[in-house]
């Protein structure tokens, strides 16, 4: 028989266990009134406290001297805690918790006594056990699985509810940073999400710590890996965003995938890129398959989001756009005059452009930009920009030739925005009573300005089929039907549920739903809305594990990541 506590020093220092219910001594001695567990319980919790509940109150020195339990607990004498709730002991082992699927016996020694003297003479004891150590019941993905998405969570489903698991008792191999959690709607879930893409055509191995407990502390007791080969990397319809170092300064890029469901868990945000210089601007290739980052230096570089290595184009530049529909960007030069580079045709300038004013715009189809013509050019060409203010011009991608959009004046800081399939470009017009937001389309026959309404918006973009503008404004995020577009003065109506300061409005055609930041506890933060301003949802968070790095000081620049076009 193996003693929880030594009877010599008084002190019941070990016992975590459950006892059952047991009638009590003969004659006027003490009884017990109840335990937990019962006798014969099985499923025990490995955490449980063992209670004793007697019907009267005892001395209780008496009583803790005399129980015991076999086997003992391991570790427990020095640690584990007695404590009384009146008339009821209470043993404790937090942190020496019972085995699994093991066989208990409690006992209490004759001679345990009440607070007035009176002994009881019999022995009594009871049993119970342990319930099995969890299991892992299945993974995804599955062992042996290939062609593993390099961006997708990884997720083991247990046996039962699990603790949140300590960090370093999942680990993956090759050597991986990861963050571990629960799927909050089934805490039985463990997810695995790395922290960036994994390597493409790869091999890893999913190593699960015999360690691993789970709500009730039960050990797994074995060891589980998991192996798998990922494939390639998909990168379509993921939404990145500018993440802003401890300073405020933007410094890395993340890319999440939201789920289609309002109730889908967040997701899980991956580093496509950490920068040492500042990221100015960025945007994706046509087939997302690659970002384009302008730094804080003026660099030009071509990001492998697989890889996370950057290249240096060797181009230096003060603005710069991606095309929707081939691999080329637009930038500025140091003097503001418009190049075009791209992998196959390098790099070609584009004087005829004029000095611009800002970051040119590609139409959706990749046929034209539209740019900020610097003043006093405007002002000369074509009667466009009065009192030094930019004009609006398109240039016509194969023939570099540009077309000065007469009587415009481009609002301070001029916002461009085409629809999808190119056909319309929406801009901040600087008139008498203040900026206005107005359509262009350069195909028209007829009249090809079209005054929307008066907003002065800091961020412009279409719905995913052409049929609102998004803008935002020191109010929030507003909106205006282009059915009523293509008539006099549609308007614009802040959309439900926005609030003042959120900006930065992006959409894709991949998805109906408007992606915006919003300021949260003084961080800005990337969130989600349907067009109509339901559903809205946060995506990003100031709860990341402060070693991932990730938000610490907000988000800036959300953008979607295309879909190539077929074939």
């Amino acid at each position: 028989m193996s003693p929880i506590g030594s009877p010599a020093r008084g002190a019941l220092a070990s016992l975590l266990i459950l006892l059952p219910l047991l009638a009590g001594c003969a004659g006027s001695g003490p009884a017990i009134q109840e335990v937990l567990p019962h006798k014969g319980d099985t499923g025990v919790a490995a955490d449980a406290e063992i209670r004793v509940t007697f019907d009267r109150p005892m001395d209780r020195a008496s009583v803790e001297s005399r129980v015991r339990l076999e086997p003992a607990i391991r570790g427990c004498q020095q640690a584990c805690a007695v404590a009384w709730e009146g008339q009821t002991m209470v043993l404790r082992h937090s942190g020496h918790e019972l085995q699994s699927a093991t066989h208990y016996t409690v006992r209490l020694l004759g001679g345990y006594r009440d607070a007035t003297g009176v002994a009881a003479t019999l022995e009594h004891a009871w049993d119970f056990t342990v319930e099995d150590a969890p299991t892992l019941r299945a993974s995804t993905p599955a062992g042996g699985a290939r062609g593993v998405a390099p961006d997708a969570d990884l997720v083991l489903q247990f046996s039962r509810r699990m603790l949140f698991p300590d960090p370093g008792a999942i680990t993956l191999e090759p050597a991986t940073p990861v963050r571990l959690g629960l799927d909050p709607q089934d805490q039985s879930r463990v997810v695995v999400s790395p922290l960036g893409p994994l390597t493409s055509g790869t091999g890893y191995r999913l190593v699960v710590s015999p360690q691993l407990r789970d709500a009730t502390h039960n050990a797994l007791g074995q060891g589980y890996t998991v192996s798998f080969t990922t494939g390639p990397l998909d990168l379509q319809r993921v939404l990145a965003v500018a993440v802003r170092d401890g300073g405020g300064v933007p410094r890395a890029l993340v890319g999440l995938r939201p789920g289609r469901a309002p109730d889908s868990p967040p997701p899980t945000p991956r580093v496509l890129y950490r920068a040492t210089a500042a990221i100015r601007d960025y945007g994706w290739s046509f087939d997302a398959r690659r970002l384009y980052v302008l730094d804080g230096r003026g660099r030009l570089l071509a990001l492998d989001p697989a890889t996370g290595i950057a290249s240096d184009l060797g181009l230096s530049a003060t603005a710069m756009a991606v095309s929707r529909a081939r691999d080329e960007l637009a930038y500025l030069d140091q003097q503001a005059r418009l190049h075009l580079w791209s992998p196959a045709g390098g790099d070609i300038a584009a004087p005829q452009a004029g000095t611009l004013a800002g970051a040119p715009a590609w139409s959706g189809d990749g046929r034209r930009l539209a740019v900020a013509v610097a003043a006093p050019e405007s002002a000369g060409g074509g009667g466009a920009g009065s009192g030094g203010a930019a004009g609006l011009a398109i240039v016509d991608r194969d023939t570099l030739s540009r077309y000065l959009v007469p009587g415009v004046d481009l609002a301070a800081s001029p916002a461009f925005a085409w629809s999808a399939d190119g056909f319309a470009l929406a801009f901040v017009r600087q008139q008498p009573g203040g900026p206005e937001v107005w359509t262009y389309r350069p195909l028209d026959t007829g009249t090809r300005l079209e005054r929307v309404g008066a907003l002065d918006a800091r961020g412009l973009a279409w719905s995913d089929d052409g049929g609102t503008i998004f803008a935002a404004a020191v109010a929030g995020i507003f909106s205006a039907a282009s059915r009523a577009v293509g008539g006099p003065n549609a308007g614009f109506a802040l959309v439900a549920g926005s609030l003042p300061g959120d900006a930065n409005p992006a959409t894709t055609p991949a998805d109906p739903r408007v992606a915006f930041t919003r300021t949260v506890a003084g961080v800005a933060q990337l969130w989600l809305m349907n067009p109509d301003g339901s559903a809205i949802r946060q995506l990003t968070s100031a709860d990341y594990d402060p070693a991932d790095g990730l938000v610490p000081s907000g988000v800036d620049l959300p953008r979607w990541a295309p879909v190539a076009p077929a074939g």
